[in-house]
């Protein structure tokens, strides 16, 4: 049960209510906007999640697959992506739940059997990773 300046909300409060072109925009691309962004890459994701802090502003992002994304494609979070998530305010629920590597491995094909993968290169994690932790 949560509790906020309207009173019990049943739903998470730090998530905003659609606005401005959000709602019940067309289909169709509309012959002018404010802001275009090409690509769900993390670039186009942040520069979208950003703007959605300005609803007067007309943005779309548009992608080349044919439909959502229907699992992730991440396997872990880097530091500058935290320090990101910090200006919308979840960085610390992030940081608390994620489990925290100590090393890292690199893995490319084989080359002198193809359909294989070897092992190229392994980080350990430190507070400060130099370039003599790679082993």
């Amino acid at each position: 049960m949560q509790f906020h300046q309207y009173g019990y909300v049943s739903e998470d409060p730090r998530i905003a209510t659609p606005q401005g072109y959000g709602i019940d925009r067309p289909e169709d691309l509309p012959d002018e906007m404010d802001v275009l962004i090409v690509g769900t890459g993390p670039a186009g994701v942040i520069a979208a999640a950003q703007l959605t802090q300005y609803p007067d502003v007309n943005t779309r992002v548009i992608e080349r697959r044919p439909g959502r994304l229907e699992i992730g494609q991440a396997d872990g979070i880097q530091a500058r992506s935290v320090e990101t998530f910090q200006s919308f305010g979840f960085a610390e629920r992030i940081t608390q739940e994620a489990f925290h590597l100590t090393e890292m491995c690199f893995w490319n094909p084989d080359p002198e059997n193809p359909e294989n993968i070897v092992r190229t290169g392994r980080l350990r994690m430190t507070r400060t990773a130099s370039p003599s932790s790679r082993t």
